[in-house]
Formats: C-alpha cells, sequence, structure tokens
C-alpha cells in the first residue's frame, strides 16, 4: 500500500534532486506562468466525455505508463513548493469541474474520479497532471494527519517522482506521488482514497 516503516532514527536525508542535473533523458524542465496551468486545464477537460462513468465498469484501453520522461513543472518538484502543485490541481478541478477540493479525506473520491478519466490516454501522456494529483494527496495527509514532505532517504524502498515521500508522526513513509501514476496504470485497485484511508488508520491504529 505504499507505507514502509523502520526503526526510529533521524538520518540526515540526502539533497533534493537537482532538475538542471539530470541526464538528458530524464531532465525534468520547468516551465512558469499560467501556459502550463490552462494545459493541466485542458487534460481534465478533454476526458469530460466519459465522466459519470463508474470505474472498473468498462475495459478501456490503457495508454503507456509513466517513462520517466521529462515533465514541464510549473514549480521545482521540491518539498517546499508542494503545496503549490498541489493549488494548482485543485484549481484545474475548479476550473473545468466546478468541483471544490477542500483538502479533505472525502474529497478524494473526487481526484479518484478525474485520474481513472486519465487511462486510456496513460500517466505518460498526462504525467504533469497526474504528478500535480499525487502532491494533491499527499497535501490531505500533510494538513489533516501530520504528515510531512521529505526527500526520500537512501534506505526506504519506495520509488516516487523525485524522491519525494510523506512521512508520518511516527515515522511511516508514504508515498502520494506513486500512488497518483499507480491509479492511472493500474486503475481502481490502486483508489487514492483508500490509500489515504489505509494509511491514517493503520497510523492511529499503531
Amino acid at each position: 500500500m505504499g507505507l514502509f516503516r523502520r526503526k526510529p532514527k533521524t538520518p540526515t536525508p540526502p539533497p533534493a534532486p537537482r532538475v538542471e542535473a539530470a541526464p538528458p533523458t530524464t531532465a525534468m524542465s520547468i516551465i512558469r506562468g499560467t501556459d502550463l496551468e490552462a494545459e493541466l486545464a485542458a487534460e481534465i477537460a478533454g476526458t469530460d466525455a466519459s465522466r459519470g462513468s463508474i470505474p472498473g465498469e468498462t475495459d478501456a484501453p490503457r495508454g503507456p505508463a509513466f517513462s520517466g520522461r521529462g515533465l514541464r513543472l510549473q514549480h521545482p518538484p521540491e518539498v517546499d513548493y508542494a503545496a503549490a502543485h498541489a493549488q494548482t490541481f485543485v484549481d484545474a478541478v475548479q476550473n473545468i469541474d466546478g468541483i471544490t477540493l477542500d483538502y479533505t479525506v472525502e474529497s478524494l473520491a473526487a481526484v479518484d474520479g478525474v485520474l481513472s478519466n486519465f487511462e486510456e490516454p496513460g500517466s505518460d501522456a498526462v504525467a504533469e497532471t497526474v504528478l500535480t494529483a499525487g502532491f494533491y494527496v499527499g497535501e490531505v495527509m500533510v494538513r489533516k494527519h501530520g504528515y510531512r514532505w521529505t526527500t526520500k532517504p537512501e534506505d526506504v524502498p519506495l520509488w516516487s517522482p523525485f524522491d519525494l515521500l510523506v512521512v508520518g508522526p511516527k515515522g511511516d513513509y508514504s508515498n502520494p506521488l506513486g500512488k497518483a501514476f499507480k491509479r492511472v496504470e493500474n486503475g481502481p485497485e490502486d483508489s487514492v482514497a483508500f490509500f489515504v484511508k489505509a494509511m491514517v488508520a493503520s497510523a492511529e491504529r499503531d
């Protein structure tokens, strides 16, 4: 479920990945301004015809999974900009669907709905939008359940774009960015709403 627990310790986190230092095949270019916001909104709007369907009821073809290609991002993919990435997703969903995402666990059902409509183009085609959705999922955990963003420690075996995870008050690492991509690539079995509920319940139970 994206959860990894280790014995409490306070390792010195590795430095955040530097976009400009990445190899040419994986370099993450950054675009600032309103053009990217319009592109994200267009991606969401382009799936409106399929809205209203229940995820899992159809056997729509799935597009290519995220390849690790360079991404066009409005903000640097760093801890300090996690909230800004999440807000980009919130604004796009509000502008296109009229849905207000309020950073509650309940709002994640709507996020599942948005991501389910990206299955046919595939997560590689709309990776920028999927990434902002993942930041939103993480921000729900951060704002409501005491998690915080962190650069992935080297000994935590969770893949995440840009090696960013969230860590809970008891040291539980969780992977909302990676989960958003899995939701598009694997379908309802990787529901982001269920993911967050499970992580929060596990942390509270322990």
